[in-house]
């Protein structure tokens, strides 16, 4: 993985705040970001585990919870009970995306099957802390507990009880600020673009040192 540009991804309050307000969500309301190249087609990505989470917690907690979903097809919105999905389309600019990450306040990646996800790395940089399976590369990144949240895929509602729990804590603007700086800091320190750019360098240098000499016959 070749990292993140933290300077471009870093989250604009203001903008997020605009975007929240055009889409009719109030700052109270939780939004819960998901984002795939193929939208909810993207079975491997795990937008139906997603969607089964939020429907559940969304009961259990008798709250309106927003989902953004990033990818496939733009449609209008849709309202399941307590669930309002807004289907954003295929994003093809950087800035947007910055926003959307921005407007979030929990970024969601139920992939049964995954390395490095690049939407997990630009959300966290943008100090959106993400709720994932522990599964591939990804406990490489959410490494601690104050900068996201795991879920067991071995485990039945793992993802809901864990949905539940960010949420709740999520709830406490201390704990928000807390979630969002480790989040941010977490990819500052580990994954920014140029760092890794020059670790890549020098792994390519080490292998060419180490090339076995050919022998003329």
């Amino acid at each position: 993985n070749t990292g993140v540009d933290v300077n471009l991804f870093q989250k604009d309050a203001s903008q997020s705040n605009v975007l929240r307000k055009s889409m009719g969500i109030s700052q109270n309301s939780p939004v819960i970001m998901f984002a795939s190249a193929k939208g909810e087609g993207d079975k491997r990505k795990g937008f139906d585990e997603a969607m089964n989470a939020l429907m559940r917690v969304s009961k259990k907690l008798s709250q309106q919870i927003h989902c953004v979903v990033v990818g496939g097809e733009k449609k209008e919105d849709e309202h399941i009970e307590r669930l309002i999905i807004h289907r954003f389309g295929h994003v093809s600019d950087d800035k947007t995306m910055v926003s959307l990450y921005g407007a979030s306040d929990l970024f969601i990646a139920p992939s049964l099957e995954d390395n490095l996800p690049n939407t997990i790395l630009e959300a966290m940089s943008c100090g959106t802390p993400c709720l994932a399976y522990n599964v591939g590369g990804i406990p490489e990144i959410i490494n601690k507990d104050n900068c996201g949240f795991l879920a067991d895929p071995s485990i039945p509602m793992s993802l809901a009880d864990r949905l539940e729990q960010a949420l709740l804590e999520l709830k406490d603007p201390i704990k928000r600020t807390v979630y969002s700086r480790e989040a941010r800091n977490r990819i500052v320190l580990s994954y920014e673009q140029k760092e890794q750019v020059g670790k890549f360098i020098e792994v390519c240098v080490r292998m060419k040192e180490k090339k076995p000499k050919s022998f003329a016959n």
